[in-house]
């Protein structure tokens, strides 16, 4: 299942080593919604790293060139969001009104 920017994704993992706390002031929590607001790949450790729209951190890391950057966090510590029904429907009629 591929992630895209502007999927809502879950937090299915927010346990994080003690190094990454103290470097990473603003962390996904457990079973909270957020909305993906970049996606990176970093091909040396073969892993994605997801941007979120809610969490926005200090750029406390840095990357092989030595710059700093902000932290993103690894895309298996995440699921995508399943849309309920209701809100389908709610969207559609709030489409219509419109018109």
């Amino acid at each position: 299942m591929a992630f895209k920017v502007g999927d809502e994704v879950i937090c299915i993992d927010d346990s994080f080593h003690p190094l990454q706390i103290e470097s990473i002031p603003n962390r996904p929590r457990r079973n909270s919604k957020y909305t993906i607001r970049d996606i990176k790949y970093y091909d040396l450790i073969d892993k994605t790293g997801l941007f979120l729209e809610e969490i926005h951190n200090p750029h406390t890391v840095r990357n092989i060139f030595g710059q700093p950057m902000e932290p993103s966090f690894n895309l298996i510590r995440f699921k995508k969001a399943q849309k309920k029904k209701n809100e389908v429907v709610v969207q559609e009629e709030e489409e219509v009104a419109c018109l």
